[in-house]
């Protein structure tokens, strides 16, 4: 074996290594892709944050697409996770708006 071939031997051996290496940290997954693909209004409340549970439960039009848009999933009211992130980008100053895309009308 030639020190050019020794040397290039070596190399594959560092880099199949740091490969390794790499392949076996833990993934640093987005938020969204740990998300489920259907989300209950707890989960949804939890994500969001900024009110109880019991708010976004009793005024529909906090809920994600204000309340409407949802499946039954085991029984439960759920939202699929595209309009649950859409959701967590609304801000209360654009609720009016937001509402009035899904055909819900908020009484002040």
């Amino acid at each position: 074996m030639t020190k050019e071939e020794f040397n290039m031997e070596t190399i594959r051996c560092q880099l199949s290594y740091i490969t390794e290496l790499l392949e076996s940290l833990p993934r640093n997954d987005s938020p969204a892709e740990q998300i489920p693909e259907y989300i209950t209004i707890d989960l949804a409340a939890e994500l969001k944050g900024g009110a109880s549970v019991n708010t976004y439960k009793t005024r529909y039009f906090l809920q994600p697409c204000a309340g409407t848009n949802s499946v039954k999933v085991g029984g439960r009211k759920c939202w699929r996770k595209q309009d649950v992130l859409e959701w967590l980008e609304i801000d209360d100053s654009h609720l009016e708006e937001y509402a009035a895309k899904y055909g819900v009308k908020i009484q002040k």
